[in-house]
Order: structure tokens, then sequence, then C-alpha cells
């Protein structure tokens, strides 16, 4: 049987505020180590994998360099100490935003984004401290919590905020992301009616075109609105072997220029240009290289073409979304390295 990632309850430091109910995290601890046991008694789930404690509220920490006065990494730190490392991951949530009270200029603010980055270093530097060596997930996560942003979390706007969260957990080492949610609220992949929503094509084209090797390209995103990542691009995407793919997004009002030069010589370049109908950011309309993005007929996938060219110089204009695969025998995404 495939393996099941199994949790064990939802957010517990946060059952008091919603449930007046509190979870002792060392009862939690022990519960999860008595159910690793349990699966392990059936041949079917004895393999399977234990996730948690799925805690939330970390963004309300902004503790860096002392993140042990965390409430919710002390919280954290005593399931573990209780459950005897039967975790195979550690996972925590994670949303920007409230979705009652989000608004557009916050879906496209950049120190919105630098939050999570401000995040993931306090998690970081808690697993050091605490010596936690399980890998960590996030759990559940999106742009806003509440079921999302009416008209924003489900537009074309959230794939800046939902771009930036993947390339930024792959480069702190974060091999599982979980969205909220693939179906209903307004931060879904596809609404009520099964049509997909903006960030639907944003992840079948990173599902497509980015690998889990990452790269450094030297850029510090950090107050930007402009980002940029950069990855191995997965073998079945790539021309050639060792082609990179670097995605990212503008935000900005003025056209953001990379130079790959440093490459050597013109590169061919497979362009994927995702852009809001009618330059409009709240829009649930895509463009794919200026084509509508929609299901068939028969509601398989469509076909998603890249714009081919050969050059140095990649151009991102304001409002864009972009993935380029560089097809260039690049030492780093070799087989041979």
């Amino acid at each position: 049987m495939s393996n099941i990632a199994w949790q064990l309850g939802n957010e517990p430091n946060s059952l008091r505020h919603t449930l007046n109910f509190t979870m002792d995290p060392h009862q939690l601890g022990k519960d999860f180590w008595r159910l690793k046991r349990l699966l392990k008694k059936f041949p079917m789930f004895e393999n399977n994998t234990l996730v948690g404690p799925d805690v939330n509220g970390l963004r309300k920490c902004n503790l860096k360099e002392n993140p042990m006065r965390c409430h919710a990494l002390k919280y954290l730190k005593k399931v573990l100490n209780s459950s005897g490392g039967v975790l195979d991951a550690v996972t925590w949530h994670h949303y920007y935003l409230n979705g009652r009270t989000a608004t557009l200029d916050q879906f496209t603010d950049p120190a919105v984004l630098d939050t999570l980055e401000d995040i993931l270093d306090m998690v970081k530097n808690f697993t050091k401290q605490a010596q936690v060596f399980q890998p960590l997930w996030l759990g559940e996560t999106s742009s806003a919590y509440g079921g999302g942003a009416h008209g924003l979390s489900n537009r074309f706007v959230a794939g800046y905020n939902w771009l930036d969260k993947l390339g930024m957990t792959a480069r702190y080492g974060y091999q599982v992301v979980i969205r909220q949610s693939f179906y209903h609220g307004c931060y879904a992949l596809i609404g009520e009616d099964l049509e997909p929503f903006p960030d639907f094509w944003l992840s079948a084209l990173y599902k497509k075109l980015v690998g889990p090797t990452v790269l450094t390209l030297g850029i510090d995103n950090r107050g930007k609105s402009t980002r940029l990542y950069a990855h191995c691009t997965p073998e079945e995407a790539a021309r050639d072997e060792g082609s990179v793919t670097v995605f990212g997004f503008n935000m900005g009002n003025t056209t953001s220029v990379l130079d790959m030069g440093v490459m050597g010589g013109e590169l061919d370049i497979d362009a994927y240009i995702l852009t809001p109908q009618g330059g409009n950011l709240t829009s649930e309309v895509v463009l794919l290289n200026d084509k509508a993005l929609q299901l068939l007929d028969n509601r398989a996938m469509p076909p998603m073409e890249p714009v081919k060219s050969r050059t140095t110089m990649l151009y991102i204009s304001p409002g864009e979304v972009v993935f380029w695969v560089i097809h260039s025998k690049t030492g780093a995404c070799s087989s041979g390295k």
C-alpha cells in the first residue's frame, strides 16, 4: 500500500482560543507515540509516515534570536520531548494575513512577504537550539487564514505570495508544502464549479518546470518587488541535461532585467509568462503567453507551451509571473556531477 502521512489533531496550541480547551503538549506527545505503535501493528500501515503537531501562531512571534520565547515553539518542544522521537516530520502552519481584513496593497507589499523569511529563520534557530533533526514541513498554508481573502486569495494577485513561499521554503530545505486548500474557500485551487483558480495554473507550471534541486542566484529578494529563484529543471521538461529553471514575479511598476551573460553567450530559453486578463491583478483569468488558460472540453489539462527564444537578457514586466527554462549544460544540474 502507498505511504500515507498521518497527523494527530490540528493546531493543538490554539484549542484554548477556539474551543476553550487546553491540549496538554506532554500528553499529545505520548499520544503520537501510542499512535505510532498502533500503526505498526497493521502491515498495511506499519511503514506509513507520522507527522505533527501542526502548531500555528508563529507569525505572532518575532523572536529570531530567542525562539524559545515563542509560545507556539515552546509548545512544540514539549510535544517533541514526550513523543519518543516517533514523528517522521515536524509540521507547522503559516498564513500571511487575516482573510477578513486583508487588502490588495498587502498582497503586493514586499514587507508582508518578508515576514515568512523572519519566521523561517526563527524556526531554523529553534531546531538548532532544541536539537530537532526531523525534516520540517509546512503542514497547512496559504495567503490568508479564515477561508482566505474574498476576491484576493482566489485571484491572480495571490500567485505572488504562493510562488514566493514555494521558492523561499525550498531555499530553507522544506521538501513538503501542503496547500490549504484544493477545494472550498477563497484560498482554494478550484472553485465550487470545479473550475481552476489562478493558483491552480501556477501550481501546475511549478510542478512541471521546477525540480527539487535549489540553486543560488546571488540575488537578495528581501524588500524587493521583483523576486527570483532558480532550481534544476526536471528531466522531462529539459531539452538538455543540466537545464535550469529561473522563476519569479514582478509586483512593481517598472520592468526588471536579469542578465544571464555570465552563463556564456546567448542561451536557448523557453519562456512561460503568466499575466492577468486585462492587466487586472484581481482577475480570475490567467493568460499564458497571452492565451487564456482553461480546461479542455473533456476536462483535461490544456497544452502549456512556451515561447522559445535565444538571448542573454531576461525581462519581467510589471505584474508578470515568469518561468524561464534555460537550456544550458549546468554542472550543478548534471547527473554526472
